[in-house]
Formats: C-alpha cells, sequence, structure tokens
C-alpha cells in the first residue's frame, strides 16, 4: 500500500469502507482506469471471485454511490469513480507498480546531463516522464531567491557593449548585454569584472534586489557598475509560469474524457494559459516524497477537471522546483506516482552534483 509513502488527504474521507466496499471500489478503479467505461455488477461479480451474486455487489455499489465513492453517469449505466473514490483507492487500497527496466533505464539517462544547464536538464526529465506516463508532465524551474551568485564573467562585445555572464549555485547560466558606451575609461575588462566580483559574488538573488553602494569609484564608473548590478537584478528576478516547462501536451488529448469538445476546449485553454498549472504545483505540499491532487481537490476551478501527480525536486538540502504530470482523473496513478518521484530523485542528484561542481 501507498498510504506510508504519499500524502495522505484522509480528511477528506467521511467514512471508512467494509472490506467488500474496499474490494469492489477497488475493481471498479481499476477497471475504469483500464478502460474508460463506466462498471456494472454483472461484470464485477462475473468476472472477480467475490462469492456473492450481481444483486449483492449492486446494493454495495449503490451504497457507495450514497457515500459519495461512486457515480453514475447514467440512469442504466454502470458505476464510475468519484474523485473522493479515487482518494480512497490512492490512499488505502492501490498498490505501486514496481519500475520496469525500461523505465529505470529511461531514468538513469539523466545521470548523463551532469554537464548541462538547468533548463535543458529539465527539459529532459519532461520528456522522459512524458514517454513513460503517457500523460503531459510539467516541471516548474528553480526558485532561486536563496541561489548565490558565485560568479561573474564580462566580455566586450564591441565598442558600445558589454556581455555579462552569470553562474549561479544552482546550475543556471544567465546573460544580459549592458550599455558601456559612455565608459571612458582604460576598458580594462579583467579590473571591472573583478570589481563587479567583489559587489554582487555570493549574494543570494534576493540580496541582489537591493542597490549596491558605489560612492567610493569615479562618476562614470559608478554610472556603468549601477547598469551591470541593474541588469545581474533584472536578469535574475523571480521566475515565472512563463517559464514552466511542459512536455507531451498531446498525450492528455488523446485520452478518452478529452473526446468531448467542451473539456477539450477547457483543456486547450489550461495547457495555453499555465497560469492554473503553475499555481496548482507551486502550493503543492512538498514536505512529503509526493503530492497527489485529483480533480476536485484543486483550489484552482479551471483545473477541477484533471489529476496531477508532482515531486519535489531539491538542490542540496534545499527543495528548489517540482516536477510532475497532468491527466485525467482516471490517471494510471500506480505507475505515474513511482516514475515521477523517481525521476524528481534523479534530478535532485544530478543539480545537487552540478550545483557543488560550480560553487
Amino acid at each position: 500500500m501507498l498510504s506510508d509513502h504519499v500524502p495522505t488527504q484522509l480528511n477528506r474521507v467521511t467514512a471508512m469502507l467494509g472490506e467488500r466496499k474496499q474490494t469492489i471500489l477497488r475493481i471498479i478503479c481499476t477497471e475504469h482506469i483500464a478502460h474508460a467505461e463506466p462498471v456494472g455488477s454483472e461484470r464485477v461479480a462475473s468476472h472477480y471471485a467475490l462469492g456473492v451474486r450481481s444483486a449483492t455487489v449492486r446494493n454495495e455499489m449503490a451504497e457507495m454511490t450514497e457515500l459519495g465513492y461512486l457515480r453514475q453517469p447514467h440512469t442504466s449505466a454502470g458505476r464510475i469513480p468519484s474523485d473522493r473514490g479515487y482518494r480512497y483507492y490512492v490512499d488505502r487500497l492501490m498498490n505501486a507498480d514496481p519500475l520496469t527496466e525500461r523505465e529505470r533505464a529511461a531514468i538513469r539517462h539523466l545521470r548523463d546531463l551532469i554537464d548541462d544547464q538547468v533548463d535543458e536538464i529539465l527539459r529532459d526529465a519532461c520528456r522522459i516522464v512524458a514517454e513513460l506516463t503517457k500523460y503531459t508532465s510539467v516541471a516548474t524551474p528553480p526558485i532561486e531567491s536563496e541561489s548565490r551568485l558565485d560568479a561573474i564573467r564580462l566580455l566586450l562585445l564591441d565598442a558600445r557593449r558589454l556581455l555579462v555572464v552569470l553562474v549561479l549555485g544552482s546550475g543556471r547560466v544567465a546573460h544580459a548585454i549592458v550599455d558601456a558606451s559612455d565608459w571612458n575609461g582604460s576598458r580594462d575588462v579583467e579590473s571591472l569584472q573583478s570589481i563587479l566580483n567583489g559587489i554582487v559574488a555570493g549574494k543570494t538573488c534576493g540580496e541582489l534586489r537591493s542597490s549596491p553602494n558605489f560612492d567610493i569609484y569615479p562618476p562614470q564608473m559608478r554610472k556603468l557598475l549601477g547598469r551591470l548590478c541593474t541588469a545581474v537584478a533584472d536578469t535574475l528576478r523571480p521566475r515565472s509560469h512563463d517559464e514552466l516547462v511542459v512536455h507531451g501536451e498531446a498525450n492528455v488529448l488523446r485520452e478518452p474524457e478529452f473526446q468531448d469538445l467542451n473539456r477539450l476546449d477547457g483543456l486547450l485553454d489550461l495547457l495555453h494559459s499555465r497560469q492554473a498549472i503553475y499555481d496548482v504545483l507551486s502550493v503543492a505540499d512538498m514536505n512529503d516524497p509526493v503530492a497527489i491532487i485529483i480533480g476536485s481537490e484543486n483550489e484552482y476551478e479551471r483545473a477541477r477537471e484533471y489529476s496531477f501527480v508532482a515531486a519535489p525536486y531539491l538542490i542540496g538540502p534545499r527543495v528548489a522546483g517540482t516536477i510532475g504530470v497532468l491527466g485525467p482523473t482516471r490517471m494510471r496513478y500506480s505507475q505515474a506516482i513511482p516514475v515521477v518521484t523517481s525521476v524528481a530523485h534523479q534530478v535532485s542528484m544530478v543539480l545537487s552534483t552540478l550545483s557543488g561542481a560550480r560553487a
């Protein structure tokens, strides 16, 4: 069972189910996840050795519907799990699938990215998650307010422009171009680079938001240093939902739920704007190895048709961001959870190694 390993939300569950109801709920969840069709009592009774007739199963299903664990989409159809039913299934009834050798090999590939930039590592991690789960994968960029600026490199591009290269402890490398047309000094780039590193190197991105004091430098140098420090602060501003990494958008479009045009429009709008996805991932409880948010549990109305499975990735001891999948509430949770958590763990190892190498 996963109840010892995933963040439970049992405050949402108002009643414990008896053993037979639990068995029937597990069957209905498994069948609906596999086939995307309502599950009838005849199928449950005839395909599974419950030792009871279909009428008994039907009565149990009716009671679980009244309790809110099942839904009946059509008058004469079988039942499908509700969001509460899926929550009970994930927290109490489901066994996680062991990773296959193919999945392990794909995830191990992330170790080869030790020389890449953070954004490239996250893109490759999302590609792997999307390919293995067949859902849409998402990742938030690193939270860098506590990340330190390791060093600045300056390069004189021409008579008017300086290229500023910023190297962060997180492994991120950023660039900016600064106007240096009024720099009438010796144009000694190495000396300017040394002065700038003395001012800002070793500070966190949060500390760089306050303007340094340049009074000890000549007026023209003060102006240039001011522009350089402003460029550094602007380049390292907090990253937004626009930088959310998304891969495999087409995967979720193939799910049967989204053959309905109204639901498809809602999904396309969600994928296009990305703000709601970013918000969901940003507020997920990252004190646990994995966060599972099912349908109506989402605080954001636009995201309540979907489920999210997300895990934190770390840089050293610090939670830096999240990586996960977006899919229908009829998600293959037993496969998505181990893939997401394993990829997040591998990303943490790579980024922590990368950060240590550049410290």
